[in-house]
């Protein structure tokens, strides 16, 4: 889930699809939230307090950052509050993932999930894989996942058995097995 440091990157601007709508929405939400709720969402979306809430309740007029924090604390599908869907339905990851992509925010997931260095490692490896040829590449990425699994299973037992010796004793014991 996403935390309060990154949910405060998000940006500010008013994202709402009909501010009416979101106005109408937003009061119904909130005025039956409970305190521990708007609590939580203050605390959630990095706010000093609920005005900024109430601005936007009287306004109709919302932000990423803020509809991300009603969503999570809520429960309710981002979009909803924002007024693109007439749907009342609740929040998933798969719709937070949807919403902070439609507004250019896809990257702020995959920092959560991969951390930052995932461009690097993801360049060091490319750079490592430029040696293999093509044949070799298709015939890996038309592997099933059990069979990619297999692969990386094998290769990780090779790495910690890197001596000849203890890798012929395991040879000879599934052999004397099967």
């Amino acid at each position: 889930m996403l935390d309060s440091t990154l949910i405060k990157t998000l940006n500010s601007k008013n994202i709402s699809n009909n501010p009416s709508v979101t106005k109408q929405r937003l009061d119904e939400m909130w005025g039956t939230s409970s305190k521990q709720q708007k609590e939580k969402a203050v605390k959630l979306g990095g706010y000093t307090d609920t005005r900024s809430f109430n601005k936007s309740r009287t306004s109709g007029l919302i932000s990423v950052r803020m509809a991300i924090t009603l969503a999570l604390t809520l429960n309710v599908d981002p979009f909803y509050i924002i007024a693109c869907i007439d749907d009342k339905s609740e929040c998933s990851m798969d719709k937070i993932k949807a919403f902070l992509n439609q507004f250019g925010y896809g990257e702020v997931l995959e920092k959560k999930i991969y951390g930052p260095r995932k461009h690097e490692i993801m360049a060091f490896i490319d750079n490592l894989l430029e040696g293999l040829n093509s044949e070799t590449v298709n015939t890996i990425e038309n592997l099933s996942n059990d069979e990619l699994e297999i692969l990386l299973k094998s290769y990780l037992i090779r790495a910690k058995i890197d001596n000849e010796g203890i890798r012929l004793f395991l040879i000879k014991l599934l052999l004397t097995r099967g």
